[in-house]
């Protein structure tokens, strides 16, 4: 966490987070998508909430497809 601020943390689904940040020595802030189970960061640098949204829809949908779902995610009906 150095280096930068977290403005906002808010649960996406069962199995991702949602983190809004601000690097302190550039002011840029951008969106990461944190795993729920590990608290890893799995995307980092997306431009806005709705591309952080998007990636976890797309991964919801894939565990959906795979029998047993994704390795550690909580499936969702």
């Amino acid at each position: 966490m150095i280096g930068r601020e977290i403005l906002l943390e808010e649960q996406a689904s069962a199995n991702y987070r949602l983190r809004h940040v601000r690097w302190r020595r550039t002011g840029e802030e951008n969106w990461e998508v944190i795993d729920a189970g590990s608290g890893a960061m799995v995307v980092g640098g997306l431009a806005d909430r709705e591309e952080a949204l998007r990636v976890v829809k797309a991964w919801e949908r894939l565990s959906l497809r795979e029998d047993g779902g994704l390795p550690g995610h909580v499936l969702l009906n």
